[in-house]
Protein backbone atom coordinates (compact mmCIF):
# COMPACT_ATOMS: atom_id res chain seq x y z
CA UNK A 1 0.00 0.00 0.00
CA UNK A 2 2.58 2.30 1.02
CA UNK A 3 4.92 1.63 -2.32
CA UNK A 4 1.67 2.35 -4.50
CA UNK A 5 1.28 5.10 -3.08
CA UNK A 6 4.67 6.25 -3.41
CA UNK A 7 4.45 5.25 -6.64
CA UNK A 8 1.12 7.62 -7.29
CA UNK A 9 2.87 10.56 -6.01
CA UNK A 10 5.78 10.48 -7.99
CA UNK A 11 3.62 10.86 -10.71
CA UNK A 12 1.49 13.34 -9.44
CA UNK A 13 4.65 15.17 -8.52
CA UNK A 14 5.73 15.21 -12.21
CA UNK A 15 2.71 16.29 -13.45
CA UNK A 16 3.03 18.85 -11.20
CA UNK A 17 6.77 20.00 -12.13
CA UNK A 18 5.62 19.61 -16.28
CA UNK A 19 2.94 22.30 -15.53
CA UNK A 20 4.99 25.04 -13.39
CA UNK A 21 7.71 24.18 -16.60
CA UNK A 22 4.67 25.19 -19.08
CA UNK A 23 3.43 27.91 -16.71
CA UNK A 24 6.96 29.85 -16.37
CA UNK A 25 7.41 30.73 -19.98
CA UNK A 26 3.85 30.97 -21.32
CA UNK A 27 2.80 33.24 -18.97
CA UNK A 28 5.66 35.42 -18.67
CA UNK A 29 5.04 38.82 -20.55
CA UNK A 30 8.83 39.45 -20.43
CA UNK A 31 9.47 36.17 -22.37
CA UNK A 32 6.71 37.04 -24.87
CA UNK A 33 8.08 40.84 -25.15
CA UNK A 34 11.72 39.36 -25.90
CA UNK A 35 10.06 37.22 -27.99
CA UNK A 36 8.64 39.69 -29.66
CA UNK A 37 11.85 41.98 -30.52
CA UNK A 38 13.08 38.43 -31.72
CA UNK A 39 11.22 38.27 -34.53
CA UNK A 40 10.18 41.61 -35.41
CA UNK A 41 6.59 41.12 -35.07
CA UNK A 42 5.74 45.00 -33.89
CA UNK A 43 7.28 46.00 -37.51
CA UNK A 44 5.65 42.97 -38.93
CA UNK A 45 2.41 43.75 -38.35
CA UNK A 46 2.97 47.44 -37.48
CA UNK A 47 1.47 48.02 -34.04
CA UNK A 48 3.44 50.04 -31.32
CA UNK A 49 5.30 47.46 -28.88
CA UNK A 50 3.35 48.50 -26.21
CA UNK A 51 0.34 48.74 -27.57
CA UNK A 52 0.87 44.99 -28.58
CA UNK A 53 1.82 44.14 -24.74
CA UNK A 54 -1.67 45.71 -23.26
CA UNK A 55 -3.38 42.97 -26.26
CA UNK A 56 -0.84 40.04 -24.91
CA UNK A 57 -1.52 40.91 -21.42
CA UNK A 58 -5.58 40.54 -22.13
CA UNK A 59 -4.94 37.33 -23.94
CA UNK A 60 -2.80 35.35 -21.50
CA UNK A 61 -5.79 36.57 -18.39
CA UNK A 62 -8.10 35.81 -20.83
CA UNK A 63 -6.05 32.04 -20.96
CA UNK A 64 -6.23 31.58 -17.28
CA UNK A 65 -10.07 32.89 -17.18
CA UNK A 66 -8.63 35.83 -15.33
CA UNK A 67 -10.50 37.92 -18.40
CA UNK A 68 -13.92 37.61 -20.28
CA UNK A 69 -13.00 37.94 -23.69
CA UNK A 70 -10.39 38.78 -25.87
CA UNK A 71 -12.11 41.95 -27.23
CA UNK A 72 -9.69 44.44 -27.74
CA UNK A 73 -9.10 47.49 -30.00
CA UNK A 74 -5.27 48.39 -30.83
CA UNK A 75 -3.84 50.89 -33.74
CA UNK A 76 -2.87 48.03 -36.36
CA UNK A 77 -1.10 49.58 -39.55
CA UNK A 78 -2.46 52.87 -38.89
CA UNK A 79 -5.97 52.03 -38.41
CA UNK A 80 -8.01 51.66 -35.38
CA UNK A 81 -9.54 48.09 -35.22
CA UNK A 82 -10.60 45.44 -33.14
CA UNK A 83 -7.04 42.67 -33.03
CA UNK A 84 -8.90 39.49 -33.28
CA UNK A 85 -11.09 38.28 -35.53
CA UNK A 86 -13.81 35.64 -34.97
CA UNK A 87 -11.81 32.58 -35.75
CA UNK A 88 -9.13 33.79 -33.82
CA UNK A 89 -11.69 34.13 -31.05
CA UNK A 90 -13.00 30.93 -30.91
CA UNK A 91 -9.62 29.31 -31.93
CA UNK A 92 -8.88 30.88 -28.55
CA UNK A 93 -12.07 29.43 -26.52
CA UNK A 94 -10.24 26.03 -27.56
CA UNK A 95 -6.80 26.82 -26.41
CA UNK A 96 -8.20 28.21 -22.94
CA UNK A 97 -10.39 25.42 -21.79
CA UNK A 98 -7.58 23.12 -22.66
CA UNK A 99 -5.47 25.13 -20.30
CA UNK A 100 -7.76 25.12 -17.68
CA UNK A 101 -8.20 21.60 -18.11
CA UNK A 102 -3.93 20.87 -17.53
CA UNK A 103 -4.62 23.95 -14.52
CA UNK A 104 -7.50 21.37 -13.33
CA UNK A 105 -5.32 18.47 -13.50
CA UNK A 106 -1.82 20.02 -12.27
CA UNK A 107 -4.31 20.95 -8.80
CA UNK A 108 -6.04 17.39 -8.52
CA UNK A 109 -2.20 15.81 -8.51
CA UNK A 110 -1.31 18.64 -6.01
CA UNK A 111 -4.15 17.67 -3.97
CA UNK A 112 -3.53 13.95 -4.06
CA UNK A 113 0.32 15.33 -2.61
CA UNK A 114 -1.31 17.04 0.06
CA UNK A 115 -3.60 14.77 1.19
CA UNK A 116 -1.12 12.36 1.55
CA UNK A 117 1.24 14.47 3.43
CA UNK A 118 -1.82 14.94 5.71
CA UNK A 119 -1.95 11.23 6.29
CA UNK A 120 1.31 10.84 7.31
CA UNK A 121 1.15 13.66 9.79
CA UNK A 122 -0.36 10.97 11.79
CA UNK A 123 2.11 8.25 11.13
CA UNK A 124 5.73 7.54 10.88
CA UNK A 125 6.98 9.01 7.34
CA UNK A 126 10.08 7.43 6.81
CA UNK A 127 9.07 3.84 5.03
CA UNK A 128 6.90 6.36 2.85
CA UNK A 129 10.05 8.75 2.37
CA UNK A 130 12.29 5.69 1.04
CA UNK A 131 9.62 4.37 -1.20
CA UNK A 132 8.94 7.49 -2.42
CA UNK A 133 12.46 8.01 -3.17
CA UNK A 134 12.51 4.85 -4.91
CA UNK A 135 9.77 5.71 -6.92
CA UNK A 136 10.74 9.02 -7.99
CA UNK A 137 14.54 7.89 -9.09
CA UNK A 138 12.39 5.18 -11.70
CA UNK A 139 9.14 6.99 -12.62
CA UNK A 140 11.16 10.15 -13.36
CA UNK A 141 13.73 8.52 -15.00
CA UNK A 142 11.88 6.23 -17.35
CA UNK A 143 9.62 9.43 -17.92
CA UNK A 144 12.64 11.42 -18.92
CA UNK A 145 13.96 8.64 -21.09
CA UNK A 146 10.42 8.72 -22.88
CA UNK A 147 10.70 12.49 -22.92
CA UNK A 148 14.18 12.57 -24.62
CA UNK A 149 13.00 10.08 -27.30
CA UNK A 150 9.66 12.40 -27.98
CA UNK A 151 12.25 15.50 -28.09
CA UNK A 152 14.36 14.02 -30.63
CA UNK A 153 11.78 13.10 -33.01
CA UNK A 154 10.13 16.85 -32.63
CA UNK A 155 13.38 18.21 -33.07
CA UNK A 156 13.80 16.27 -36.15
CA UNK A 157 10.60 17.59 -37.99
CA UNK A 158 9.10 20.24 -35.51
CA UNK A 159 6.49 21.49 -38.31
CA UNK A 160 5.14 17.93 -38.70
CA UNK A 161 4.73 17.56 -34.67
CA UNK A 162 3.17 21.29 -34.33
CA UNK A 163 0.45 19.62 -36.47
CA UNK A 164 0.30 16.54 -34.74
CA UNK A 165 -0.18 18.47 -31.42
CA UNK A 166 -2.97 20.17 -32.65
CA UNK A 167 -4.77 17.60 -34.20
CA UNK A 168 -4.44 15.40 -31.31
CA UNK A 169 -5.79 18.51 -28.77
CA UNK A 170 -8.51 20.09 -31.18
CA UNK A 171 -11.42 18.93 -32.81
CA UNK A 172 -11.72 21.42 -35.01
CA UNK A 173 -9.41 23.47 -38.11
CA UNK A 174 -9.77 26.27 -36.12
CA UNK A 175 -6.03 26.46 -35.37
CA UNK A 176 -5.04 26.64 -39.32
CA UNK A 177 -5.02 30.37 -39.52
CA UNK A 178 -3.93 32.74 -42.63
CA UNK A 179 -0.82 35.24 -41.73
CA UNK A 180 -2.36 37.34 -44.05
CA UNK A 181 -5.75 37.95 -42.37
CA UNK A 182 -5.15 36.70 -38.23
CA UNK A 183 -3.01 38.61 -36.56
CA UNK A 184 -2.80 35.57 -33.48
CA UNK A 185 -0.31 33.36 -36.07
CA UNK A 186 1.54 36.96 -36.87
CA UNK A 187 2.17 37.23 -33.56
CA UNK A 188 3.23 33.96 -32.56
CA UNK A 189 5.17 32.34 -35.07
CA UNK A 190 6.24 28.89 -35.50
CA UNK A 191 9.77 30.10 -34.27
CA UNK A 192 7.82 31.11 -30.99
CA UNK A 193 6.43 27.77 -30.62
CA UNK A 194 9.81 26.01 -30.93
CA UNK A 195 11.29 28.74 -28.50
CA UNK A 196 8.90 27.69 -25.57
CA UNK A 197 9.09 24.49 -26.22
CA UNK A 198 12.74 24.72 -25.90
CA UNK A 199 12.84 26.70 -23.05
CA UNK A 200 9.90 24.00 -21.13
CA UNK A 201 12.40 21.23 -21.98
CA UNK A 202 15.11 22.68 -20.48
CA UNK A 203 13.02 23.96 -17.07
CA UNK A 204 11.45 20.40 -17.22
CA UNK A 205 14.28 18.38 -17.12
CA UNK A 206 15.69 21.03 -14.75
CA UNK A 207 13.76 20.39 -12.13
CA UNK A 208 12.96 16.53 -13.26
CA UNK A 209 16.62 16.20 -12.46
CA UNK A 210 16.62 18.24 -9.42
CA UNK A 211 14.53 15.81 -7.79
CA UNK A 212 16.39 12.51 -8.94
CA UNK A 213 19.20 13.92 -7.52
CA UNK A 214 17.52 14.84 -3.75
CA UNK A 215 15.86 11.40 -4.16
CA UNK A 216 19.57 9.30 -4.89
CA UNK A 217 21.22 11.81 -1.90
CA UNK A 218 18.58 10.45 0.24
CA UNK A 219 18.73 6.87 -0.30
CA UNK A 220 22.66 7.31 0.20
CA UNK A 221 22.14 9.57 3.23
CA UNK A 222 19.82 6.71 4.43
CA UNK A 223 21.61 4.10 3.89
CA UNK A 224 24.77 5.41 5.25
CA UNK A 225 22.95 6.50 8.72
CA UNK A 226 21.42 2.33 8.62
CA UNK A 227 25.07 1.25 8.41
CA UNK A 228 26.63 3.34 10.73
CA UNK A 229 23.83 2.31 13.35
CA UNK A 230 24.74 -1.79 12.67
CA UNK A 231 28.15 -0.66 12.98
CA UNK A 232 28.02 0.91 16.83
CA UNK A 233 25.22 -1.97 17.95
CA UNK A 234 26.77 -3.64 20.62
CA UNK A 235 27.59 -7.73 19.70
Amino acid sequence: MIKALAVLNAVCLLIVLFCIAVEIPAFNLSFYSAEYDKYGIPAHIQVEKPELMLVTQRLLAYMKDQAPDIVIEATVAGERREFFNQREKDHMVDVKNLILGGLMIRNCAVAVIAATLVILCARSCKEFLKHLAWAVKYVFTGFLIIIAFLTGFIAMNFNKSFTIFHELFFNNDLWILNPDTDLLINIVPLGFFMDISVLISVIFFGMCLAVITASIVYNRVRANKASSAIKETPP
